[in-house]
């Protein structure tokens, strides 16, 4: 009798357990699927990207399998100012997760390794086995600590405005094999305004250039220019070599930015409604998005991992679905829309994302968040009609 209740005990203190987990940290859902062609894949919300599915907050990194997703092991760990880094895979498809606060997030690639950025606005380099500070260091005037030093100098003689911020180095952005960002370190504290830096191997300094136009913000960079967008909301289309504005386009907003030079962008048509539109090569070629009838875009908009696909919210005549442009296609086809497995709900919150053909929706059933999959099939649910003329590449892939 005392082994049974010894027994029963130890059950109960799993079953618990396993419950804290899941609700704490996500955990692998077990295989579940529905008549609308949706599965379930984990408890938690999830973003897909390449062979992983990374926590949009804390929990597991998950790996697809031949058996499924399983939880993910990291080939490489580190911990650096308190923020805790994770590699996983090798070679091409590796993936670098930060985890910060507010959860996880994937960082950038750079060469051969990944850009991250700290609270104090350091740049690091990370790669298996090593960090390296690639700025934030430096010495003398122009030295992190010395612009520090002078601008808490001038905070005490009240010669700073008191919402003025040092910044070493915002907006980190992969450009070929240099990294260009923002920084005010190199002028008067509290009075000028971040300039484009760039960083090429050992050569490091503002981008003269480009100091005319005043603060941008860097977007997005093809093979050959940077897309950036000026203080009046301005896109501009940048040579990465020159600093030279090729083109300017006061006409479009901004909805998400991709790899290699790919925007989701409103355009502002005159006497018209706004058109929504994607440009795969950095404002030269644009491409009108058409939803099905009675579907109007809600929000928000992504890529996929490499850009090949646009995926976002949407209200049709039933309610919240996904819409998802494969942005290889060949000409306009049939419109589609996908709506959330049955007894779910959307919520705007949760991520959606899509690799190699595949659809991941996260949802709400009452106070519990779950992650689904959906196979996209072999055609474009959406319709891309070319706008500016230009040559598509046909990629099924992420």
């Amino acid at each position: 009798m005392q082994g049974r209740r010894i027994t029963a005990l130890l059950l109960t203190a799993f079953l618990v357990a396993q419950l804290l987990w899941r609700w704490q940290f996500g955990a692998i859902a077990p295989a579940s699927s529905s008549d609308s062609g949706w599965s379930e894949v984990a408890s938690g919300a999830y973003v897909a990207y390449g062979n992983f599915l990374v926590p949009e907050a804390q929990g597991q990194v998950l790996r697809r399998s031949g058996q499924g997703w399983v939880q993910a092991k990291p080939t490489w760990y580190a911990k650096l100012r308190g923020i805790e880094v994770d590699l996983f895979g090798q070679g091409a498809g590796q993936v670098a997760i930060a985890r910060l606060k507010g959860g996880a997030k994937i960082l950038p690639r750079y060469g051969s390794g990944f850009l991250l950025r700290d609270a104090q606005q350091n740049l690091w380099l990370v790669r298996a086995e090593r960090i390296s500070l690639l700025l934030g260091g430096g010495q003398g005037a122009d030295g992190r600590q010395a612009f520090l030093d002078r601008a808490a100098s001038l905070r005490k003689q009240g010669a700073v405005p008191s919402g003025w911020q040092p910044v070493w180095a915002a907006d980190p952005l992969p450009v070929g094999r240099s990294v260009w960002y923002l920084s005010n370190r190199d002028g008067q504290p509290g009075v000028t305004p971040p300039h484009v830096f760039r960083l090429q191997g050992t050569e490091n300094g503002p981008f003269t250039a480009l100091t005319p136009l005043g603060n941008l913000r860097l977007l997005t960079a093809d093979a050959k220019a940077v897309v950036a967008a000026d203080a009046t909301g301005t896109l501009l289309r940048i040579d990465q070599n020159s600093g030279a504005v090729l083109l300017r386009r006061p006409d479009l907003l901004v909805l998400a930015a991709g790899a290699n030079g790919r925007l989701a962008l409103l355009n502002a048509v005159p006497h018209g409604s706004p058109k929504l539109e994607v440009t795969p090569d950095g404002l030269q070629t644009l491409h009108a998005v058409h939803l099905a009838k009675g579907v109007q875009a809600m929000g928000p908009v992504s890529f996929s991992m490499h850009g090949h696909w646009l995926v976002l919210l949407a209200r049709g005549p039933q309610g919240m679905v996904v819409s998802v442009a494969h942005l290889g296609g060949r000409g306009p086809e049939q419109a589609q829309s996908i709506a959330p497995p049955a007894g779910t709900q959307i919520d705007p919150s949760m991520p959606v994302s899509v690799c190699d053909g595949v659809l991941y929706l996260s949802t709400r059933q009452g106070k519990r968040v779950e992650t689904w999959s959906r196979p996209l099939g072999t055609t474009a649910p959406l319709a891309l009609a070319n706008v500016l003329g230009g040559t598509r590449r046909d990629s099924r892939h992420g």
